[in-house]
């Protein structure tokens, strides 16, 4: 048998392989200091977020403008508008605390975000700041906002049920004319021609009758068209109830920064046991051999 001979790039490559074991080895060693730099990270991290500016939530849910019994607009169109940073007054970023429209808008629209309630046609707006009489301030000048808008929207159905209402009386004082027509011809037959007269008392108690009718549905049409412009079938767009604050302190991504600072304090230490590792070794080939 022929001895098996290792070449020297063979041997370094045996001595730069990293097994399994290694690696659970490289963990074992170094868990005290991986516990250490992971603890650091938690407490500075749970320092940051205590010490953090506050914040507040605030809650407010919307009924949209209803006229005659019809939303102005849908609740997918009004999500839609509320995202873009347009759609706000002036008034609106000032009530906000973003005074400057053109560079905060997008801030607004990305913290201001509407969902829809379940089984419900409302809307659902939230508000996030330092302060809950900011908050209240902000979302009252959101719903200002939306009450233009839609007070705009409204006009055109306003318009046309008004239009609908003055011509249906207007019939109706047609109709109500045309049964008093009918009455005095009642009144003023004549009885020379006895057959004309029973015909012609027909003719008119039937045409009367039939006038009658006719009152009667147009006053139910006008009184239906009336009802639907008082409330709840016409009303304003509005908060279903106040607006709810709470005064305790939310961050949605208090945990995440937790997390991040774990993490980060963990790939420290990892960091810092290899560069102590790769040191021993460098010093272990520069001692000079006997």
């Amino acid at each position: 048998m022929h001895p098996i001979v290792r070449n020297e790039d063979q041997q370094y490559d045996s001595e730069d392989e990293i097994s399994i074991i290694d690696i659970l080895r490289f963990f074992i060693d170094g868990w005290k200091a991986m516990l250490s730099f992971t603890v650091i990270g938690a407490l500075l991290g749970i320092g940051y977020v205590a010490t953090g500016t506050p914040q507040y939530k605030a809650t407010a849910i919307i009924a949209p403008a209803l006229v005659s019994g019809t939303y102005v607009e849908t609740l997918v169109d009004l999500r839609r508008k509320l995202k873009i940073p347009t759609y706000y007054s002036s008034e609106t970023y000032k009530a906000c605390g973003l005074e400057d429209a053109a560079t905060n808008g997008s801030a607004l629209v990305e913290i201001l975000v509407p969902t829809l309630k379940k089984d419900e046609a409302l809307d659902q707006i939230e508000f996030v700041s330092k302060s809950n009489v900011t908050n209240t301030n902000c979302l009252n000048s959101v719903l200002d906002d939306i009450r233009i808008d839609h007070a705009i929207l409204a006009k055109p159905i306003i318009k046309s049920s008004s239009d609908k209402l003055n011509n249906l009386k207007q019939r109706l004082l047609e109709a109500r004319a045309l049964k008093d027509l009918y009455n005095d011809r009642i009144l003023n037959m004549s009885l020379v021609n006895l057959n004309n007269f029973l015909a012609g008392i027909l003719f008119y108690k039937s045409a009367r009758t039939e006038a009658e009718t006719n009152i009667a549905n147009l006053v139910n049409q006008i009184d239906d068209l009336t009802t639907s412009f008082t409330e709840p079938h016409t009303q304003p767009t509005k908060f279903v109830k106040p607006i709810f604050t709470s005064n305790i302190q939310i961050d949605s991504k208090r945990m995440m920064k937790v997390l991040a600072a774990i993490f980060i304090g963990l790939l420290f230490s990892i960091i810092y046991l290899v560069g102590k590792k790769y040191s021993a070794k460098l010093k272990e080939i520069s001692k000079p051999t006997e």
